[in-house]
C-alpha cells in the first residue's frame, strides 16, 4: 500500500507487481539521466533501468526504444552465502519512498535470520539496509548514492558492489556482446582512488602499451588500415597524472595527493592552468610546483 504526503510518496509493498509499479512511481532524474525506483539488489526481472536522454536503438524489427545502460549502482548483501533481497523469506520490513521536493529516493529494508547459518549458533540477527540516492542537478553526469548497513549483533556480511551488465530490455538487446576490455584505465583510476596503486598498475600497463606492442594494429597486406587507440592513450595519461600523481584542480587551485606505485621514484609533467604553465614533480610523499 502506498501513501502520498505533501512532498513524499512511500510504499511498503513487496510483491512482484509492487516492484514494477514502484519502479515507475519512485524514479528520479535530472533531464540528462534517469533511474527507476528499484532497490539496489534488483535483478533483471525487477527491471532496473538507468536511461541516458537521447540515446535510442532499434534491434531487428522490434520497437525503437531508449537504451537501458548497465546498472551502475548494483549492491547485494550476503550473509553466510545467503543473498538478502527485499521481499524474500527473511524480510521483516520494507519501505521505499521518494521526496518530490528534493528528488531523493530512499529505501529501508530489514531482514531477520540466524547469525551463524553454517554452525550451531542459534542467535538471531536483524540486518537493516538504508539507501538514499539522487541525480545531481548541476553535474548532470553524477548519480549519487549513500548506503548504510546495520546489524544488531555481530555477524559476517559480504557486500557485492559493482556495475551489473545483466539488464533487461523490452525490445533488445541493445548493448550486444558488451565488454569492459577498453576500460582498463577506468579500473586503474578506481583502484588509485581506493588506495590500491599497485593493484592499479597492471591495468595502467595494458592501456599504456596498447599501441606499442603491435597486437592492436591492423593491416591489409602491407597497407595499414587502423588500430590506434587515442582514447586509450588519453586514459593512460589520465591514470598516471590523475591516478598515481593525484593531480586535480579544485576552486582554481592545483592539488596533489601522491600515490605512486611502489617501484616508481618520481613523475614530472607540465600543465597549463589559466594561461600559466606549471612544471610539477611528484615523489612518494612529496611534490614541487614551479
Amino acid at each position: 500500500m502506498y501513501n502520498l504526503g505533501d512532498w513524499d510518496i512511500s510504499d511498503d509493498g513487496r510483491s512482484p507487481d509492487d516492484v514494477l509499479q514502484n519502479g515507475n512511481r519512485l524514479l528520479t532524474g535530472n533531464g540528462y539521466l534517469g533511474r527507476r525506483g528499484v532497490v539496489d539488489e534488483a535483478e533483471p526481472c525487477d527491471m532496473p533501468a538507468t536511461i541516458l536522454a537521447g540515446i535510442y536503438d532499434r534491434y531487428g524489427d522490434l520497437w525503437r526504444e531508449p537504451v537501458n545502460s548497465t546498472d551502475p549502482l548494483y549492491l547485494l548483501i550476503t550473509n553466510e552465502e545467503l543473498p538478502l533481497r527485499a521481499g524474500d523469506g527473511q524480510t521483516v520490513s520494507h519501505e521505499q519512498a521518494l521526496n518530490f521536493r528534493y528528488g531523493i529516493y530512499s529505501r529501508c529494508t530489514s531482514w531477520r535470520l540466524s547469525a551463524g547459518l553454517n554452525n550451531s549458533d542459534s542467535k538471531e540477527v536483524t540486518i537493516t539496509a538504508r539507501t538514499e540516492r539522487y541525480a545531481h542537478m548541476e553535474n548532470v553526469h553524477l548519480l549519487c548514492m549513500r548506503y548504510t548497513i546495520r546489524a544488531d549483533v555481530q555477524c559476517r556480511l559480504v557486500i557485492k558492489q559493482g556495475i551489473n551488465r545483466a539488464v533487461r530490455d523490452l525490445n533488445g538487446p541493445h548493448l550486444g556482446d558488451f565488454r569492459f576490455w577498453k576500460s582498463q584505465c577506468m579500473y586503474a583510476l578506481l583502484a588509485c582512488e581506493t588506495g590500491g596503486s599497485d593493484w592499479a598498475y597492471p591495468f595502467f600497463i595494458k592501456t599504456a602499451e596498447i599501441d606499442i606492442t603491435g597486437k592492436s594494429k591492423h593491416f591489409a597486406g602491407l597497407v595499414y588500415i587502423g588500430g590506434t587507440h587515442p582514447a586509450g592513450n588519453g586514459g593512460a595519461w589520465l591514470t598516471a597524472i590523475r591516478g598515481f600523481c593525484g593531480f586535480f584542480v579544485g576552486n582554481g587551485k592545483i592539488k596533489i595527493v601522491p600515490r605512486l606505485p611502489e617501484h616508481w621514484k618520481k613523475v614530472s609533467f607540465s600543465v597549463i592552468l589559466r594561461g600559466v604553465k606549471y612544471k610539477i614533480t611528484v615523489t612518494k610523499d612529496n611534490f614541487t610546483i614551479e
